[in-house]
């Protein structure tokens, strides 16, 4: 009976898997029309809602899990990567799990991308043509991720994942952190 929120679903794709798992999914999207589809489907209109990273439509301390791969980097203007840390620490039971992932500043993302202020960027050029003028953060390196996390959450483990994807070459570091 653990609830897991799948922070910015995007296609559902996590949400069978953690199904099957036994958890209770909720998730969010920015989308109401993509927050319709997936209802439609999974039968569990109450559990998925319009939100994002800086503004999760959930109580405080109500998850046992939060997902957020390829998601809570997505900044809002003049937002923060610390505010949409928050607001995810704040929907997080004690002793909960968060799982998630950032873009080095090396990602394919940000080459051509504006420079907003520190590790911040409005990206103009995606080749997938996806993330044109959206606002995302990056760090540098491990060190700085680590220095960023520790601030709310402890037991910080922290990995990388380089993949050339088509040409593309996908820098990012994955975590995962205890509240």
């Amino acid at each position: 009976n653990k609830k897991i929120l799948d922070l910015s679903f995007g296609d559902g794709r996590n949400l069978v898997f953690f199904k099957k798992l036994g958890l209770k999914v909720y998730g969010t999207e920015i989308s109401s029309k993509i927050v319709k589809i997936i209802t439609s489907k999974q039968k569990l209109k109450d559990r998925f809602r319009v939100g994002t990273a800086s503004d999760i439509p959930f109580q405080n301390s109500f998850f046992d899990y939060v997902v957020a791969y390829h998601s809570a980097y997505y900044l809002e203007e003049n937002g923060k990567i610390e505010d949409n840390i928050n607001e995810i620490y704040r929907v997080m039971k004690k002793g909960s799990s968060f799982f998630g992932t950032i873009p080095l500043k090396n990602n394919y993302y940000f080459k051509d991308a504006k420079y907003l202020r520190k590790n911040q960027y409005i990206i103009k050029k995606d080749p997938l043509k996806i993330r044109n003028n959206s606002i995302l953060a990056c760090v540098k390196n491990k060190n700085e991720l680590y220095k960023l996390l520790k601030k709310k959450f402890k037991k910080i483990k922290i990995g990388k994942l380089n993949m050339n994807f088509f040409g593309l070459n996908e820098n990012f570091l994955f975590f995962t952190v205890k509240k």
